[in-house]
Order: structure tokens, then sequence, then C-alpha cells
């Protein structure tokens, strides 16, 4: 790593309150979120996240994901057109659950149709 590189991290150098614009943390973080903390609050908010980031872990994670992926490819019947976003997003939820123990098998959720450009959404 580049010594300059490790100035982010410098807290006399970095404010992350109110780095970030309102649309963006709204919609992408929340509030409060670590992203958004300074100081003491947030290293400890960091911390119990980053304690958990492990080469055991992180083997654990991805090995949970990749057969998510495996049992999601064999759902898919041939010939029929699968909607490539939808079936990642199940998949890797479906992963991620299974890493820390959770039920992978949630109740499935019914994609939205969404409208077409230019439909009346009314």
């Amino acid at each position: 790593m580049r010594p300059d590189a490790a100035r982010f991290y410098d807290e006399e150098h970095v404010c992350r309150h109110g780095a970030i614009p309102e649309p963006v943390r709204s919609t992408l973080f929340g509030h409060g979120a670590v992203h958004t903390l300074d100081g003491a609050e947030h290293r400890l908010r960091n911390s119990c996240s980053t304690s958990l980031v492990t080469p055991e872990s992180t083997t654990s994670l991805i090995e949970c994901v990749a057969a998510a992926w495996a049992d999601t490819v064999l759902t898919w019947q041939p010939g029929l057109v699968v909607v490539l976003f939808d079936e990642a997003s199940r998949a890797l939820t479906t992963g991620v659950r299974r890493w820390p123990g959770s039920p992978s098998e949630a109740p499935r959720i019914p994609a939205r149709e969404l409208p077409l450009v230019g439909q009346d959404i009314r």
C-alpha cells in the first residue's frame, strides 16, 4: 500500500459526517450508517463488521454463494428465458442468508412488474 493512501483513514484528514449527499445517504446507506460517522462512534461501528472479515469467513461466504448459484441454475428450464438480474438477486440473497446459518428458504417474493417506458402507471 502506498503511504499516502493511508491518509484516507487518518481521522485528522477525513470527515465522513455530511460528506455523502442526502439523497445518496438516504437511498443507499440510511441515516446513522458507518459511512457517515466520525471518531470513536465510527471506530466502534466499523470494528463490529471488520472483525467478521477473516480469510476463513470470506471463504465460507464464497462457498455459500457459489452453492446458491448452483442451486439456482438447476431450476432453470432449458429453452426458457431467465431474467438474470432477478435470478442473481435471489441467488446472492440465498447465499448470504446461508452464510451465518439463517434459513435459506425464505418465502419467495414475486418480482414486481415494472411499467414499460412511456406506459401509463396510474
